[in-house]
């Protein structure tokens, strides 16, 4: 499989480039479904809900690399170049890349550099992992702090670790000491098998910016105004039946797509996290003539898996619908069936 493919595997990705939940919506939209209820920290565990700060938000320059491992644990890396000026602008490109279980490094190709490109917002946003509100870490997850220190690109840091109480996947992080930056993670799938790993290699807090291009968003969004934004959808959006344990409603938003695939108009994309992994759930209406299997009522759901990042996709009615994350397929599955 081409390494751009992880960048690209579906047609979703393309259009959630620059968008992203607002962090001030989260604590309203989880108090208005779970209550306000404050949910104790289970008795064994180690330490309080951590906060981190991120990389995107500060004033650096970076190199780091990612890892993304196959179900043999063989893991195909590519090492990233990161800017950021710390007031929201950041640029992210691909250095170096080499394939599953190959040890040495080599050029990527200008598909995989263009996907980075592309893709930069997205991937800082939604791939790089990124804690949520007090409430759904508490709720979701056991929290550890390993005893010691880790050398992290030359820093001290802290390893933290989030176990999902639900079995949906734990976390391991590292944060320096000092300030709580975060400078790796590591994913696990339900078995305890690494899945993505993120290592900060070198960072350099007094960066040089001058010729960096900043990301720009490839297309235009906003958060979803209901029936006000209906016309530019063709539909109005419905939402799953089914979330997987823990999972709360982050935010909707229309993404203004229509002309970039073929087609397909503007897309609804809806946005749902357990406090760490984060689920989309998207549909956009089909402009050209549905096929025999979509009139007679039957949806033939298609499943990808890159990296751990999986997706259900499939066409009903005058829409196709898109279901994205880190979860089992099954869960995927079911979510996508719940949207009838």
């Amino acid at each position: 499989m081409r390494p751009y493919l992880v960048l690209t595997m579906s047609a979703l990705s393309v259009a959630l480039l620059g968008c992203g939940p607002a962090a001030e919506t989260q604590g309203e939209t989880l108090a208005a479904t779970v209550g306000t209820q404050n949910v104790g920290l289970a008795a064994h565990q180690k330490i309080e809900i951590p906060e981190f700060e991120y990389v995107e938000d500060q004033d650096l320059h970076l190199t780091r690399e990612l890892s993304i491992f196959d179900s043999l644990g063989r893991a195909q890396r590519f090492e990233e170049d990161l800017h950021s000026d710390g007031s929201g602008q950041i640029a992210l490109s691909i250095l170096q890349f080499a394939d599953f279980g190959l040890p040495m490094w080599s050029q990527p190709s200008s598909q995989l550099e263009a996907s980075y490109f592309n893709r930069q917002s997205y991937l800082v946003k939604y791939r790089d992992l990124h804690l949520g509100s007090e409430i759904s870490l508490q709720r979701n997850f056991r929290w550890s702090e390993q005893p010691g220190v880790v050398q992290v690109a030359g820093l001290d840091c802290k390893r933290i670790i989030a176990e999902s109480v639900h079995d949906l996947g734990d976390f391991e992080f590292h944060v320096t000491v000092d300030t709580d930056l975060l400078l790796g993670w590591t994913s696990f799938d339900v078995q305890g098998n690494p899945v993505m790993r993120m290592k900060t290699l070198d960072v350099d807090f007094t960066p040089d910016h001058n010729g960096v291009a900043w990301a720009v968003p490839a297309v235009a969004e906003h958060p979803y105004a209901g029936e006000v934004d209906e016309p530019l959808l063709g539909f109005s959006p419905k939402s799953p039946q089914y979330v997987p344990p823990g999972f709360y409603r982050l935010e909707e938003r229309l993404l203004l797509a229509n002309g970039i695939m073929a087609n397909l108009g503007n897309i609804h994309a809806a946005f749902y996290s357990d406090g760490i992994h984060v689920l989309f759930v998207a549909q956009q209406k089909i402009l050209s003539s549905p096929s025999l299997n979509v009139l007679s009522g039957a949806a033939l759901v298609k499943h990808a898996e890159i990296g751990g990042i999986r997706v259900a996709e499939g066409d009903v009615p005058g829409r196709r619908l898109y279901v994205v994350g880190q979860l089992p397929t099954e869960e995927l599955q079911t979510i996508f069936g719940s949207m009838f």
